[in-house]
Parts: C-alpha cells; sequence; structure tokens
C-alpha cells in the first residue's frame, strides 16, 4: 500500500531489530501476493489461448491436407479411370466448408475481424442526415484507400494519419445513438472507421511510417516488432515540456531494446514513441519506476510491478504513458474506465465503439480536454501475426475452393496448386513467428509469477545477515536501510548481497559515496550521480560493488557496464536452431508419409469398388 511504501522510503534501518524487519517482510508476502494473483489469471488465460490455437491449427491442417490429397488426385493425368471424381470433388468441397467454419469462429474469437470483412470503430455519419452512416465506398480513392474529406475527414500535420474534421459525428455501437467522434482518435485507411490511436497505430522502424494494427486483413507482416504510439500531451494546445531525447537515426529503433532513461540515465527498454507537436521529432519513450517491494529505481517492464494509488496496492505493468501535468514517464496498469476489477492481459472485451469481441493487449493513459481515463488497447505485434496468420488461412481457402473448380471441369491445375504450396509455406512461417511471439510473452508472464511466488514465500529474503554490534540474525531485505558500513553514520539503502567467506552469512552490500557536486559523502543510491573512476565522468549509478582492495563498497556507474543486448547465448541460438532444424526435418518426413498412405488407400479404394 502507499503507506507502507512510504515506510521503506523514510528508512527502515535493517539495526532497529527483527520486529521492523519482519513487519517488513510480511508487507512484502501481500504485495506478492496481490500482483501474483492477477498474473496467475494471465497466465490461465494464455493457457486457454494457446489450446484454442492449437487445436484450430490441427483441425484446421488435417482439414487441409486431406483437401490437397484428394485435389491432387483428382488433377492427376494418371489417376485411375474408375475413380469417382465426383465424390474427391464433394470431399474437398465439405473440406472447404469445414475450414471456413473453424476459420471463422477463430477470427470471432482472437478479434480478427478485418479478415473477415467486418471491422471494429464507430461509422462516420452524415452530417446533414446524422442517421445515416457514409458507406466507406464514398471514402475511398482510386488505391482503395480512405482520402481526406472537406469537413469529413482531415489529415494530421504530425504524424500523417487521417483523423476525423472538427465537429464530425459517429454511429454508436447499438447502431442506434449519435455521439461526436472522440478525442484521441483517428480513421482506418480501409474501413473508414473511427478508432482509438492509442492501442492501435504502431511506428514501423523500418519504414519510418504509423501503421494501424487494428482489423488487419493483408497476409504479410512488418519481419520486426512495431513500436506503439502514443500521442504528446499538450495543454491548451501547448506541448508539454518532457525530457524525452529525439534519436539520430529512426530505423535504430526496436521495441524493447535499452536505452538510457532520460530521468535517471539507468538503461530501461523502449516501450513506444511518441512525436512532439511542433519540432516534428521522433522521441523514444522508456523510462524507470520506483519498484514497490524495494523502493529502488529500476526500469518500466511490462508484467512488472507498479503501484496503483487508486487501488492502494501493487499491479502489473500493462503499458507506458507521459504524465499530462510533469511531463514525466509512468507505468500504466490497474483499473481501465469501463470496470473495477484489475486489467488482466489477453483477456476479452468489448470495443466500445462498435461493441465487437476484442483481446486486451495494454493500457494506455487518454488525457483528453474533459477527463484523464485508462482505457484498454486492442492491437500489438502479436495480433498482426496472428491477423497475417489468419489472413494466409483464408487465402488458402479461397485458391483451394477456385482449383476444385477447375479440377472438376478437367482443366490444368499446375499454376493453382504451385500457388498453394506457396501459401502452405507462407502460413508455416507465420505460424512460427505467431508461436513465437506467444512463447515469448507467456514466458515473461511465468517469470513474473515466479517471482511473486518467491516473494509469497519468504518476502524476498534471500537469507539473514549478523547485526554488526549484536551479532543477531536479522532478516536481509533488498532495499531496507542500514547504517554505512564505511563508519560515516549515514543510512544508505541495501542494494545487494554477497556470502562472507569465513562466517558463510549474506552481508548486504551498501555504502556512500562522494558526491559530484561537492557536497560530501552520500548514499550510494540507484540512477544518483557518481564520478565513474575509469574515465573521469559523471554518469548515473546503476549497482555497487566492494573494491577488492579497500575492502569499501564503490558506485557501479553506467560507463562501467556495457548496455544489455537482446542477443542470446551463441550456444544457446545453436542448441535452438539445431532442435527447430530436427523438428522441420521430423514433420516433412511425417507429411510424406501421409501423403503415401493416402495415396496408397485411395488406389485400394478405386480397385474394390
Amino acid at each position: 500500500s502507499p503507506a507502507s511504501t512510504q515506510g521503506v522510503s523514510s528508512g527502515i534501518n535493517a539495526e532497529y531489530g527483527r520486529r521492523e524487519l519482519e513487519e517488513e517482510r510480511e508487507r512484502r508476502k501481500r504485495v506478492g501476493a496481490d500482483v501474483g494473483k492477477v498474473l496467475m489469471e494471465a497466465h490461465n488465460v494464455h493457457a486457454d489461448r494457446e489450446r484454442e490455437y492449437e487445436e484450430h491449427q490441427v483441425k484446421f491442417s488435417v482439414l487441409l491436407r486431406d483437401a490437397l490429397r484428394s485435389l491432387r488426385v483428382l488433377s492427376s493425368p494418371d489417376k485411375d479411370q474408375n475413380l469417382d471424381e465426383q465424390e474427391l470433388v464433394d470431399m474437398i468441397e465439405e473440406g472447404v466448408v469445414e475450414m471456413s467454419q473453424h476459420h471463422t469462429d477463430m477470427c470471432k474469437s482472437v478479434g480478427a475481424w478485418g479478415v473477415i470483412y467486418n471491422s471494429t470503430g464507430g461509422a462516420i455519419v452524415y452530417p446533414d442526415n446524422p442517421t445515416i452512416p457514409i458507406p466507406v465506398e464514398e471514402l475511398l480513392n482510386e488505391e482503395g484507400l480512405v482520402k481526406p474529406t472537406p469537413g469529413i475527414i482531415d489529415t494530421d500535420p504530425v504524424t500523417s494519419l487521417l483523423v476525423p474534421a472538427p465537429g464530425v459525428h459517429i454511429l454508436g455501437s447499438d447502431n442506434e445513438t449519435i455521439e461526436p467522434a472522440p478525442e484521441l482518435s483517428c480513421i482506418h485507411p480501409r474501413t473508414g472507421k473511427v478508432i482509438p490511436i492509442h492501442g492501435n497505430v504502431m511506428f514501423d522502424p523500418n519504414t519510418s511510417t504509423f501503421v494501424i494494427g487494428s482489423d488487419n486483413s493483408d497476409t504479410m507482416c512488418p519481419t520486426s516488432p512495431l513500436i506503439p504510439y502514443i500521442v504528446h500531451p499538450s495543454i491548451g494546445g501547448t506541448p508539454i515540456k518532457t525530457r524525452l531525447n529525439q534519436v539520430d537515426k529512426k530505423s535504430d529503433l526496436y521495441y524493447g531494446s535499452p536505452i538510457p532513461d532520460p530521468q535517471s540515465g539507468l538503461f530501461a527498454p523502449l516501450l513506444a514513441v511518441t512525436v512532439h507537436p511542433d519540432t516534428k521529432e521522433l522521441l523514444p519513450v522508456s523510462g524507470t519506476r520506483i519498484h514497490p517491494v524495494t523502493n529502488l529505481r529500476v526500469p518500466i517492464e511490462l508484467g512488472g510491478m507498479m503501484t496503483d494509488h487508486s487501488l492502494g496496492q501493487a499491479v502489473p505493468i500493462m503499458g507506458i504513458s507521459i504524465n499530462p501535468d510533469s511531463g514525466d514517464v509512468e507505468p500504466v496498469g490497474g483499473r481501465s474506465m469501463d470496470g473495477y476489477e484489475v486489467v488482466v492481459g489477453g483477456e476479452k472485451f468489448n470495443d466500445p465503439l462498435s461493441g465487437l469481441n476484442l483481446i486486451t493487449c495494454g493500457l494506455y493513459l487518454n488525457a483528453t480536454t474533459q477527463d484523464i481515463t485508462v482505457n484498454r488497447g486492442n492491437s500489438n505485434y502479436l495480433t498482426l501475426l496472428t491477423s497475417t496468420e489468419l489472413a494466409t488461412e483464408l487465402a488458402l481457402i479461397e485458391t483451394v475452393d477456385a482449383a476444385k473448380e477447375l479440377a472438376a471441369d478437367r482443366l490444368d491445375v499446375s499454376e493453382i496448386l504451385a500457388k498453394i504450396d506457396s501459401l502452405v509455406q507462407d502460413l508455416y512461417s507465420s505460424r512460427m513467428r505467431s508461436k513465437t511471439a506467444r512463447l515469448q510473452q507467456e514466458h515473461d508472464i511465468q517469470r513474473e509469477l515466479e517471482h511473486c511466488i518467491t516473494l509469497q514465500e519468504n518476502g524476498g529474503c534471500p537469507g539473514n545477515m549478523e547485526h554488526r554490534a549484536t551479532g543477531q540474525l536479522l532478516p536481509l531485505l533488498i532495499g531496507a536501510w542500514m547504517s554505512d558500513p564505511g563508519g560515516s553514520g549515514i543510512e544508505v539503502p541495501i542494494l545487494g548481497t554477497e556470502r562472507d567467506s569465513e562466517s558463510g552469512l549474506l552481508v548486504p552490500i551498501g555504502g556512500t559515496m562522494e558526491d559530484p557536486n561537492g557536497a560530501g559523502p552520500v548514499p550510494i543510491s540507484l540512477g544518483a550521480l557518481a564520478l565513474d573512476t575509469a574515465n573521469n565522468q559523471v554518469g548515473p549509478v546503476c549497482g555497487a560493488r566492494r573494491d577488492p582492495d579497500s575492502k569499501l563498497v564503490v558506485p557501479v556507474t553506467m560507463g562501467e557496464t556495457p548496455p544489455p543486448t537482446n542477443r542470446g547465448s551463441p550456444i544457446q541460438v545453436s542448441m535452438l536452431e539445431e532442435e527447430l532444424l530436427q523438428r522441420t526435418m521430423f514433420w516433412r518426413r511425417q507429411r510424406a508419409r501421409e501423403n503415401e498412405i493416402n495415396t496408397t488407400l485411395l488406389q485400394l479404394k478405386a480397385i474394390i469398388l
């Protein structure tokens, strides 16, 4: 809770006694239980969704293979003359119908409405007849994309996104009520509907363009993750001041890559981008937060902990935002404006503009002229991969159906069979990328969940430390405060532990350093500025260590620590590549055996009948 968190910041001294430390450990256990409950719900949601994906893919793949086998037999010039061609045509038709049904059900379940020719958002109505929505055909240009229309559709000068013109109204989700187009919204270039910017618009570093993630129906998807876009806050039309720094090359941006936090200098993952309304500069958004358990400054990471002051408890982080008052980068989590429960990633909700079913992909802060609200987002890179996979399935269904008609008329289908083979490879590739993204998401949830379980069990206490004066064994809690072991008499936070080689007990790591501005000794704390002895430059503190010569605790600055990378261990990468190769070869041989068995069965059937 906020009160207990403030207790840590005011200084829980490790030498005050066991009672205070035990109370702090119990508080940390409660924090682990609160966040762990939400993460367990998210884990269950993802597990159910993964089973749904697997069941769909198995059913679709079996039906597709059966239809393709029958299609190849039907179109083969060497087929048995006694073969019942109409029976094969009927078998393919049944397979196409079943595939279509499974495909439609899956699209509805995951919110891929654009694939099945539907769309989210609110339809724009005629200005002079607000009860009738404008057909999208009237808003399209020669290329089939929505075009700017005077008095209805404008172009945002900052992002080049299509936005509703002032005074435009849309049809409500009940298809009866008429309401003004919401603030912080844009217009989908294909559907012509009004959708929220937050949770739908992403930045593609490869093309330096903004991409709409919802209602995607393309069979192609960007090769690298897209970066969520958030609107730069303004007050009275004047952009607020922030500490965000522009980048030299937009193409160097990569979602999740570590960049320096403009406030503390610590490395934090890139979670969003924004554009300054006046300078048009693209600004990466990353930041740090005060951890609700240790009260130390740590990077903002999706799935990590934050304190929701409206709830008075810790919750998982679901997004990142720019505070519209201070300009600071802050995490977003907890409740959204549409409910009273803590939002769980992956759970379903109804689009407020269309009423259609969608999947929660994050939370976003909407600072409008009337209010500041927290809203759900329904698009990210994973949803793009999923819609690409389902769009490829639809292309396969339509192509197989067209090939069936040609084969039934005894026409050459060699070209269309080659197209089918190409689509099958595209589907396999899409499924692999989608599966990888889902596994990564589940791994992140599992990692944070294990952390919460540990907190629940022992309050995050790795062991006991010895009271220097009395010899009493006390719980060692990271982030608690103690007197400076160097003898300065200043209280310092515990930043880490090490094991004493003689006693075998854990020894807390913490101490003081000289203030670079000449204010004398100050506590070593994460994010504080310290002199980097390697290059004699001032840099942010990212840790502490014991100097092997002086035996004193000294700060570790960012200059001493290379930035973390997204590259895995070469040995692990090699093992994963070998495992992938073996699995690919196995399923290739398996499909070949199934084709041989199916061909033999069809030949035997023709002989018997």
